[in-house]
């Protein structure tokens, strides 16, 4: 922890004291390198900026998780406040070990070692600790049901924590648990052996030599120990008979026991051995059947007979449980150990930041009490008051929603029809079919969903495409009428020549046509009375440029017959006069060219 500590120290005064001193020595050296570097060195004071930020914020998590150990610890264990922070010193030592999966975790298994193995130094809950973690990583057994276990060896055999824990170790790498029995066999059956004068060494060859034997779980072979220590020590005539069938005396046995020169751990091993020296194995299963009851029955002479309690030695298993941890000799364990190392190294700082924030929770409770007892019920007014206004609200605005619902309903259905002819008629009248319907169907559809809307806007889009619908027909039916009269007069027009009275310069033989007209009229007899005609025609250039000439006799009262070509018009009393007269008017505007090409 001190050194990371220091590590720390040394990053953040190299920082915070020649960082402008080195940057703008660099730059000076560098010249233009120098920029780069310099900015590069503004980006990592920002990076450091962060990681302060973020290493506040992580010592701050650390020491609150530290106080929430130590607060667990005391109340579980109630224990003084200074020596829960020492434990809780402990706990995160185990943690900073890569032990646990979190200081809570850590801090939960502490407090059942100091529960289950009583008040020990610090260096031995901290090692009893982890070495429950290393059985539960390595074997996945419960750290309480461990811990349990261990104390049963300790109190029963004397063992150390260590040695338990190397015993339970070496049992569990034996495969004495093959019936998940192992541990409740030890807290079960350890008393019974330690009365019994079984030594740990005695009581883990028995299970072992069971297990080697074929016997079904170390209960068995335990319990084939247990009944035979009942019967031993209660005694009885079938008892002293089965000792006697042998030769021997069990009064003599018991006494052995009674003045300690043998225990009933002797005694249970001398009678195996007998029972393998019998030649007769009907009289060794009869005798044994006396000595240890049902128990004999369910294992068999070979069984029991292969049962040892000197096979294994305590000091065989030295060292087991530490040497679990190479389990944790990959790089993911490596790791996380050293962030943890960091994290725990972190926690003082992040004590400090505790208690200034401690210090400032009374300010902080002011502003809470504040909160909760003025600007809460300013709220609750406010909220209380919103809902009754927006309740108000949609009262009032249901009968106005209901109203443009009904106007929806009943305009939208008759104008969408309005819409559709009116593009169905100017659809037909400029001769659009097909694919481009389809198009005009896509338009269609566009505009109801514009129509949804403005209903309103929609009745007058409705109305202006009816007006617009009306134009184009009636524009249709005059392009259809003059149409025909348009090709006629292009094709007269194409086999027309321009007179020579109508090029530039040309003397106005319209004039001179109506002169001769007039003499020719003149030349018919009785022109007063036979007809009248007037030609009023104003011919520009006739008296010259910008000048009128007006020809104008008197027409009769009544005329019966005539005709008009511009604005000369010919009256006749009767047919033939008028004959003679149109054909000296033809011949006239021949004479000068008028008609050429007509």
């Amino acid at each position: 922890m001190a050194e990371s500590t220091a590590l720390l120290r040394i990053v953040i005064d190299a920082t915070s004291k020649g960082a402008s001193k080195g940057i703008g020595a660099a730059k000076k050296g560098l010249g233009s390198l120098g920029k780069l570097a310099g900015g590069l060195a503004v980006g990592g004071l920002g990076a450091v900026a962060i990681g302060v930020a973020g290493i506040g914020a992580t010592s701050l998590s650390m020491a609150n998780q530290l106080r929430e150990s130590q607060t667990s610890i005391q109340a579980a264990l109630g224990t003084s406040a200074e020596e829960a922070k020492r434990l809780g010193d402990v706990a995160l030592g185990v943690f900073g070990n890569n032990f646990g999966a979190s200081v809570e975790d850590v801090t939960g298994a502490l407090i059942e070692a100091r529960t289950q193995l009583g008040e020990m130094s610090d260096t031995e809950l901290k090692g009893a600790t982890e070495s429950a973690f290393r059985l539960s990583d390595a074997f996945g057994l419960d750290v309480g049901e461990s811990l349990s276990a261990v104390r049963s060896l300790t109190e029963e055999f004397g063992l150390t924590t260590g040695e338990a824990f190397d015993f339970i170790t070496t049992g569990m790498q034996s495969g004495l648990n093959a019936s998940d029995d192992f541990l409740d066999t030890i807290g079960e059956y350890s008393n019974l052996f330690a009365e019994g004068g079984s030594t740990a060494d005695q009581f883990f060859s028995l299970m072992d030599t069971g297990m080697t034997s074929g016997v079904l779980g170390t209960d068995k072979a335990a319990d084939a120990f247990k009944e035979f220590q009942l019967r031993f020590l209660e005694g009885g005539t079938a008892i002293e008979d089965a000792f006697a069938s042998q030769g021997e005396s069990h009064q003599e046995w018991i006494d052995g026991v009674s003045n300690g020169s043998m225990t009933t751990a002797d005694a249970f091993a001398d009678v195996i051995d007998m029972l393998g020296r019998m030649e007769d194995p009907v009289e060794a299963n009869r005798l044994g059947v006396e000595l240890m009851g049902s128990q004999f029955e369910d294992l068999g002479l070979s069984a029991i007979t292969a049962l040892s309690l000197s096979t294994s030695a305590l000091e065989d298993t030295a060292g087991a449980t530490e040497a679990l941890d190479v389990k944790y000799n990959t790089l993911a364990s490596g790791m996380e150990g050293l962030k943890r190392q960091a994290l725990v190294s972190l926690a003082p700082i992040g004590d400090i930041l505790l208690k200034g924030i401690n210090a400032a929770m009374p300010t902080i409770k002011l502003a809470v009490d504040w909160f909760t007892t003025t600007a809460v019920p300013k709220i609750q007014e406010f909220a209380e008051a919103a809902g009754r206004w927006i309740a108000e609200f949609v009262n009032k605005a249901r009968p106005i929603v209901q109203k443009f619902s009904e106007t929806w309903s009943n305009t939208l259905g008759p104008a969408m029809v309005m819409v559709r002819d009116a593009l169905s008629r100017i659809s037909a009248a400029l001769g659009t079919t097909g694919s481009e319907m389809t198009f005009m169907d896509g338009a269609l559809w566009a505009l109801e969903a514009v129509l949804k809307a403005a209903v309103l806007g929609l009745q007058a889009f409705a109305l202006g495409a009816q007006g617009v619908a009306w134009a184009v027909e009636k524009i249709k039916e005059g392009v259809d009428k003059v149409a025909p009269a348009i090709d006629k007069l292009k094709k007269k027009m194409s086999g027309l020549s321009i007179p020579s009275w109508l090029m530039p310069g040309s003397p106005p033989p319209l004039f001179h046509a109506l002169q001769d007209i007039t003499k020719a009229v003149k030349s018919v007899p009785s022109f007063d009375d036979a007809f009248g005609m007037s030609a009023r025609s104003p011919i520009a250039g006739a008296s010259g440029a910008g000048q009128s000439a007006m020809v104008t006799p008197p027409a009769p009262a009544q005329a019966k017959s005539g005709f008009s070509i511009g604005n000369i018009t010919i009256h006749a009393n009767n047919a033939e006069d008028g004959k003679r007269a149109g054909e000296a008017f033809v011949e006239a505007l021949n004479s000068r060219g008028i008609l050429a090409g007509i």
